[in-house]
């Protein structure tokens, strides 16, 4: 898929997410790096010449002073607690554990945000668009309200059918994503027997947190992107591409309703990085009927 020809709230959601891939490597990388500047005795060489033993010594000097630097943690009373090299080698991996449940719950929440604006937008494409274009009518409230859950496994179970998409195992590792999101939210990662209930896979775990390894981290964030991806190719690209500009444009000018299209337009480009919107006059025209417009331009 063409992501730069697709929605704008698509390459928002890709963009998060890339994010989160980045942010994640970061704090990976700099873990595995502070567990190897942990581990000393490898500055130090007793039978080194004294110029090389010089240069270990510097080497110690700058570790020593690098663990100070990222040893200590500031709690909420702003009161220093200190752990040491050793404390932090030994906890390292439950560290980035924890780290990747948070990147999961983000994860979720990107891809709420995404498919609710989205089943608004098909919502629109059958025409139920409001008295604004970027609101729905009374029917099409109705359409996307079982879309709008805060269950994101219920939601896309609706969106499959609604949309025609077939998600795939994918659908299931959004399940689990989705049911470790609840126990962060709720339980701050440690699974109780409700958890446990949702994810059989945790039964022998109650009271502990959850662990995630690099594996189950992988597959979940990549079922996350690739239900994004089938939602994101259930309609028409030019279809779905008019329906967003109305949105957008009647977000401008619910902010300066003095602009003119040609203004809202430039606006469009500019901030939403549209490489390609058309001219202000059709523009205007699907503005003006939207039902209209897509009768004539848009054929299935």
């Amino acid at each position: 898929m063409n992501t730069n020809s697709r929605t704008y709230i698509f390459r928002c959601f890709k963009t998060e997410f890339s994010l989160l891939s980045r942010l994640h490597w970061f704090f990976e990388y700099s873990a595995k790096l502070a567990v190897r500047e942990v581990d000393l005795s490898s500055f130090f060489d007793c039978s080194a010449k004294p110029a090389e033993r010089e240069i270990y010594q510097d080497e110690l000097q700058s570790t020593k002073t690098y663990i100070r630097d990222i040893s200590p943690l500031s709690n909420f009373d702003n009161e220093k607690l200190h752990i040491t090299p050793s404390e932090f080698n030994s906890n390292s991996e439950d560290h980035i554990s924890h780290l990747r449940m948070l990147f999961i719950v983000k994860g979720c929440a990107s891809l709420e945000e995404y498919l609710h604006r989205y089943a608004q937008y098909y919502a629109i494409s059958l025409g139920y668009v409001g008295d604004k274009r970027n609101t729905l009518n009374e029917i099409g409230k109705a359409i996307v309200k079982p879309a709008s859950v805060s269950n994101l496994h219920e939601s896309l179970k609706y969106l499959r059918i609604l949309l025609g998409c077939d998600f795939g195992d994918d659908l299931e590792s959004v399940r689990v994503a989705y049911q470790i999101r609840c126990a962060a939210a709720h339980n701050g990662g440690i699974i109780d027997r409700e958890t446990a209930k949702k994810l059989p896979q945790y039964s022998k775990a109650i009271g502990q947190r959850i662990h995630i390894s690099w594996d189950d981290f992988h597959n979940h964030l990549k079922a996350i992107y690739n239900v994004a991806i089938k939602i994101e190719e259930s309609l028409l690209p030019k279809k779905v591409k008019y329906i967003e500009l109305n949105w957008l444009l009647q977000d401008i000018f619910d902010d300066d309703s003095s602009l003119t299209f040609e203004q809202a337009r430039k606006i469009i480009i500019n901030e939403c990085n549209y490489d390609s919107v058309p001219e202000a006059k059709r523009l205007k025209a699907c503005f003006a009927d939207y039902n209209a417009f897509a009768k004539e331009n848009f054929k299935y």
